[in-house]
């Protein structure tokens, strides 16, 4: 099926009537919704601003509500212009990220927006947050609990960081194959897009697959590590210049990943989720007599991303008389991984 990703920011006023309308246009088109909650504020920093570009021109400011008055009148959305703007959304981001893989997340988020944009009530208030909760048939207390642990604040931190690498500089965005719609009146644009994206291929590749796979997931060798965090390996290998190819989720954390340098892919999967199903032993040093190698085209490069990444240096960086000049570095979890370069006159 046809992926959208839609990043929202629950201080957003644009991402308001989005978050109304992507659920029934994406069902008619048979695009499936990935909800992910960023927060603008650290964006917004990196781009010299410390408020809202609405608060900060005011004429900007002035055409916006207007504008929202006559959108949500065109598509039959309650509205109310609220009386703080704009509202902390943390508390909310934080929930809907822990709940981001399960099917409330999409009426808890819009529910939370017409709290805000059509209630006037403060969403950073957990009694508010509860209430919605509640409201759509989930348990309060343990969700909160949930949302504010150090794990789930690690996770926000870094869908922020994967929407700033994706280059979204504002909200509502949408990303689907790796192109980037800002706005909502761009999001039937970036549906047609994701319908595109998932579409057979005509061009006779056999590496191809009808379902909108990834054809590196089709690669006929592939390590496949097991890990305590997925998102947290996702991170590092991300941190190194790998491409996110796929990601499971269950009970908001992620339990299987794909991650992909080039035409190389390495498969992360949950200990704890999958661990116990093939009887793995996983309580000793990992990657113990295997490496992983990566032939990239610039290893110098590689290696300074990997001691900024805090990776462990097993093997310093240098030429080898088997015509390599490579380096091993131990992973966030312990797997030991070999970037090299062919030296010159050699092929790896």
């Amino acid at each position: 099926m046809a992926a959208l990703q839609f990043w929202f920011e629950f201080a957003s006023t644009y991402s308001y009537p989005a978050a109304w309308r992507i659920g029934s246009l994406t069902t008619a088109s048979g695009v499936a919704v990935e909800w992910r909650p960023f927060l603008l504020g650290p964006i917004f920093h990196a781009q010299g601003w410390d408020d809202s570009p609405f608060n900060i021109y005011p004429a900007k400011g002035r055409y916006m509500w207007r504008d929202l008055d006559r959108l949500c009148a065109l598509h039959g959305i309650a509205w109310r212009k609220p009386s703080r703007f704009p509202r902390n959304g943390l508390l909310a981001a934080r929930v809907a990220c822990s709940i981001a893989e399960e099917p409330c997340c999409g009426e808890f988020t819009r529910r939370v927006y017409h709290a805000n944009f059509a209630e006037d009530r403060e969403i950073s208030d957990p009694a508010v947050i509860g209430s919605i909760l509640e409201a759509v048939g989930e348990p309060a207390g343990q969700i909160l609990e949930r949302a504010q642990s150090a794990q789930n604040k690690e996770r926000l931190r870094r869908h922020t960081e994967e929407a700033a690498r994706a280059g979204i500089f504002g909200a509502p965005s949408f990303v689907t194959g790796g192109e980037l719609f800002w706005g909502n009146e761009r999001l039937e644009q970036a549906i047609k897009a994701a319908q595109t994206q998932a579409a057979p291929s005509t061009n006779g590749n056999i590496h191809g697959a009808s379902d909108g796979t990834d054809p590196r997931e089709l690669a006929l060798v592939a390590p496949e590590l097991f890990v305590p965090d997925v998102d947290a390996a996702v991170h590092f290998y991300q941190t190194l210049g790998f491409d996110l190819v796929r990601c499971e989720r269950a009970a908001g954390r992620a339990t299987f990943a794909i991650v992909a340098l080039g035409a190389a892919i390495v498969m992360l999967a949950d200990q704890q989720h999958y661990g116990p199903m093939g009887g793995r032993d996983l309580d000793g040093p990992r990657g113990t007599g295997i490496d992983v190698r990566f032939v990239v085209a610039d290893v110098d490069a590689m290696y300074s991303r990997c001691v900024a990444a805090g990776a462990s240096v097993a093997l310093d960086i240098g030429d080898r008389y088997y015509g390599l000049r490579d380096f091993i570095v131990r992973d966030v979890n312990g797997y030991r991984l070999r970037f090299a370069s062919p030296l010159a006159g050699e092929s790896a």
